[in-house]
């Protein structure tokens, strides 16, 4: 075993296990399995390349504009992070058999870990606790339990990156302390959608926003949508904006074949899935019955975990196929909201 001492550099904290992979190695393709990726300062580092990845280290060579650029994708992605404070060994270069332990809290890399280091690091992690469901309503008043509001059709009448940024703060002065869903189509004008997502990543500071993307129809188009976000969020970086590019961000999945292949992305952190209008689709129109692609809703929740699952319900759904889908939030209209707090 080899340790090696440095510095976290993102905020996640979770002590991760994966293959040790040189960057040059990902130039071509991306991880086909779990990664702890060293970058050499030169390849080509972005979020797609990252998503087979769970952690970053980057090497005591790295210049700062390069640290900050990797320590950023890193936190965009989700991604534990270190700067390591001295030379890689040779013996230390990745090879296919490698595995590495990356605990971004004590600032360690272990290279092909004992059983005890294994063990302390990995065996004694707590198991995650249940998440709690939180109720958003559609609409305003929002009823008494709700977590929060789902928002956006206002947010449709500003194109301009500015007025969108005062609307938005005026919510989040509105609504302090709750939970805030703005809704932002991702249409054909991707100039707007930009500007849109700019001034969400803005307000971000002010209020508990998070980013839901909908109007995509194929994973293609949530691909061009995840590189979008990101890109709004490399232009606010580097002109020294104040604003919170880590707010939770989310894709809606209202068309079956999204369902069944939904984006692997490291940057998305839920999945919103339209209820009533997959069960419409997949029924050819004559069910809205959530029971019926109840099966296909599990099988994507697995596809991707660990990304949370949000589910937007137009109308009552029996409460033990919410027990089943176990879903983080729920979006839902103020009538609606009020019967499913009822059971919670």
């Amino acid at each position: 075993m080899i340790e090696y001492s440095g510095k976290r550099v993102s905020t996640a904290r979770d002590a991760v296990t994966g293959k040790l992979l040189d960057s040059k190695s990902l130039s071509s393709k991306k991880a086909d399995a779990a990664a702890i990726i060293i970058w050499d300062g030169n390849s080509n580092l972005c979020a797609e390349l990252l998503d087979g990845a769970v952690g970053i280290v980057l090497p005591e060579f790295l210049t700062p504009e390069q640290r900050h650029f990797a320590a950023q994708l890193a936190e965009f992605c989700h991604l534990p992070a270190i700067y390591l404070s001295c030379p890689l060994l040779p013996a230390s270069a990745p090879s296919h058999c490698d595995v590495a332990i990356l605990s971004p809290v004590e600032g360690k890399l272990f290279v092909n870990p004992d059983v005890e280091t294994v063990r302390s690091f990995l065996c004694s992690l707590p198991h995650g606790i249940k998440k709690k469901l939180s109720v958003l309503s559609t609409a305003e008043p929002a009823p008494e339990g709700c977590d929060g509001l789902v928002i956006g059709k206002e947010l449709e009448r500003f194109t301009d990156e500015e007025s969108a940024y005062e609307y938005l703060c005026e919510i989040a002065d509105k609504h302090t302390g709750i939970k805030l869903v703005a809704s932002i189509p991702f249409g054909e004008n991707t100039e707007v959608f930009s500007s849109r997502v700019k001034a969400l990543y803005r307000a971000g500071v002010w209020g508990r926003f998070s980013l839901l993307c909908t109007g995509i129809k194929t994973p293609e188009r949530a691909l061009d949508c995840i590189s979008l976000i990101h890109s709004a969020f490399c232009l606010l970086d580097s002109e020294n904006r104040e604003f919170n590019g880590f707010i939770p961000k989310g894709i809606c999945i209202d068309t079956p074949i999204l369902l069944l292949d939904p984006p692997r992305a490291r940057s998305l952190d839920f999945f919103c899935l339209d209820v009533s209008s997959l069960s419409e689709s997949f029924s050819g129109g004559c069910s809205r019955d959530p029971r019926l692609i109840e099966k296909y809703l599990l099988e994507s929740k697995k596809k991707v975990s660990p990304a949370d699952i949000a589910l937007k319900l137009e109308g009552s759904v029996p409460p033990d196929f919410l027990e089943r889908i176990a879903p983080k939030e729920i979006y839902a209209s103020v009538l609606l909201s009020s019967e499913i707090l009822g059971w919670i």
